[in-house]
């Protein structure tokens, strides 16, 4: 049996069988959720190159279903030999069809989730000792945390310095399942 396209648990499955496997898939259900991004933000959130990003993003806006604002252009970006920034967004309309729903759904940034957990993992596998555990463990979560909570991650994983390897690794045990259910 199929999964049921009215759920939102299965918006990306959706998107996947109508699209294919892809980046659009996922910039799609990120501009569901929220008014507009730039490129960099949505190659940040779902894990795409920032150049593939802006160039499915130049294909996606001659659909006519994407727009942008106009591009602004900085000096300092001139002096970096970078281009122009452009916020995009889904035109009125489209969001209707794409998702009917009262409410937009939300983001689960899952390149993020999939580095923390491979992040953990690898630490796992390397330390020998509760000091080594708790020190990589420690460069992990600062390093993948915010990026899962888009700057949250400290303040829901009630993360605390002090603690050591084995009670740092049980708290993160205890709270990854809860800070999952908040996104």
């Amino acid at each position: 049996m199929p999964p049921s396209p009215a759920r939102l648990a299965n918006l990306l499955l959706s998107f996947r069988a109508l699209i294919g496997v892809s980046s659009r898939c996922e910039i799609l259900a990120c501009l569901l959720s929220r008014p507009s991004a730039r490129a960099a933000e949505l190659a940040r959130l779902t894990g795409y190159s920032a150049q593939s990003v802006q160039m499915v993003m130049g294909e996606m806006m001659l659909s006519g279903r994407l727009g942008s604002d106009d591009p602004r252009r900085t000096s300092a970006r001139e002096k970096a030999g970078r281009g122009v920034s452009r916020r995009y967004y889904l035109q009125p309309g489209v969001k209707d069809f794409l998702w009917p729903a009262q409410y937009a759904p939300k983001w689960l940034p899952w390149a993020a989730l999939f580095t923390l957990v491979q992040g953990v993992d690898k630490v796992l596998e390397v330390a020998q000792d509760e000091t080594l555990l708790s020190i990589h463990l420690r460069r992990v979560l600062e390093e993948h945390v915010c990026d899962l909570t888009e700057g949250l991650g400290h303040h829901l994983f009630g993360y605390n310095p002090d603690l050591s390897g084995a009670w740092l690794l049980s708290s993160l045990a205890r709270d990854l399942p809860q800070v999952l259910a908040r996104l």
